[in-house]
């Protein structure tokens, strides 16, 4: 009920930037507040209550907790460490999710679609940002449960994604819709043309199927939640193999993009720094994944991990806030 509250509020209007900022901040309360949930009870959630029943979690997910010959102490230490495994995929899903929402108001600024179409469009594309996770988060579980040595393949392409959005220098900002691979294919395949009900799909005219422009943004719209998801959920398996844990902080961090979606649309340019702290996560959690137990060996946790993430992404937003745009073109 929550996500759907989110998603579908205000389809007759447009939020405030007032309205929005402050359903921003509640969802992302929410989210950093279901940590708490996971500190008091994550373990009641698996319904755990043997040491054995640790250890066979351990084997199968990894993860940094301590199994003690007392169960209490065991249950908690298990719990504090979902908390925050939690807390640092949430921040990193969150981020992802901002630079998914970019690359979205900029296909909405390249078509010039209108802003009521936008809406429209967005509810689809965050409904189609969660299914996508969905498939690929527990497809990915699978996959690294049977070979675990995929994780490094996984590795290896968040490091080259960092590169290349450290890399980029903006590139994304040309994007020209004329020339898409994507739309091309698709008018090729289709048969496109417009109606005057614009806010349609699709039409009938004489009995033919006709599909319309606003069709072929949603494919693009959806296409870039596919890219999305490829890049988000290798950067989650980095933190943590609890399938249930790398969903629950995907899910809490989509549901509120409907609100950050106005507030971004108003201050696009502002952050423009969050593109280089995203490509040093992304990289950093490859070379993590490569060297785990180098890390492991000088006492790198968990803990750490989180402050490494948040420092470089609070760096990046302070950066963008502290040194404008403009003043450093």
């Amino acid at each position: 009920m929550a996500i759907s509250w989110d998603l579908s509020a205000g389809n007759g209007k447009s939020l405030s930037i007032k309205q929005a900022s402050l359903r921003t901040l509640l969802w992302f309360a929410i989210g950093l507040g279901f940590s708490l949930a996971l500190y008091f009870g994550y373990h009641l959630f698996n319904d755990f209550s043997s040491i054995e029943q640790f250890n066979a979690y351990k084997a199968q997910y990894g993860g940094s907790f301590t199994t003690y010959g007392d169960l209490s102490r065991t249950i908690d230490d298990f719990n504090a460490s979902a908390s925050i495994l939690y807390l640092s995929g949430f921040f990193i899903e969150y981020a992802l999710s901002m630079d998914n929402l970019f690359v979205i108001l900029l296909i909405f600024q390249s078509y010039k679609v209108p802003e009521i179409h936008q809406r429209k469009l967005l509810n689809y594309g965050i409904w189609g940002a969660i299914i996508m996770r969905f498939i690929f988060i527990f497809l990915g579980s699978a996959v690294v449960q049977k070979f675990h040595g995929v994780l490094y393949v996984f590795a290896v392409f968040l490091i080259y994604s960092g590169i290349k959005i450290m890399l980029s220098k903006g590139e994304d900002d040309s994007f020209d819709p004329e020339n898409s691979k994507l739309v091309k294919v698709s008018n090729r395949v289709l048969r496109v043309k417009a109606n005057g009900n614009n806010d349609s799909f699709w039409f009938r005219e004489n009995g033919t199927l006709f599909f319309t422009p606003l069709f072929l943004i949603l494919i693009v719209v959806e296409f870039t939640d596919v890219i999305f998801a490829v890049d988000s959920v290798p950067a989650i398996f980095g933190i943590t193999q609890d399938p249930f844990l790398v969903f629950l902080s995907n899910i809490f961090a989509i549901i509120g993009l409907r609100s950050l979606f106005f507030v971004l649309g108003a201050s696009m340019e502002k952050f423009y720094a969050l593109q280089y702290g995203l490509s040093l996560v992304l990289i950093f959690i490859g070379v993590k994944m490569i060297f785990e137990p180098w890390f492991h060996s000088i006492g790198f946790t968990h803990i750490h991990n989180l402050f490494t993430l948040l420092s470089i992404l609070g760096l990046s937003i302070l950066t963008s806030l502290a040194f404008p745009k403009d003043s450093v073109e």
